[in-house]
């Protein structure tokens, strides 16, 4: 992703974001980490980060 233009720090939330939902949901079920997405306790933005690090990762 670093080459595809993206920000040190972009990297280091959408890792965090990843490594969150593992713990929580398996990354192999896109439907599952849906649902986990939509019922954290969130807000929308980090809610839309998720999702674009979810989408970005290539599981």
């Amino acid at each position: 992703m670093k080459r595809e233009g993206y920000r040190e720090a972009t990297l280091k939330r959408y890792s965090k974001i990843i490594r969150t939902l593992t713990r929580t949901v398996n990354l192999l079920d896109a439907e599952a980490v849906k649902f986990e997405i939509a019922n954290k306790n969130w807000s929308e933005g980090t809610k839309e980060l998720a999702c674009d690090a979810y989408s970005s990762c290539q599981v």
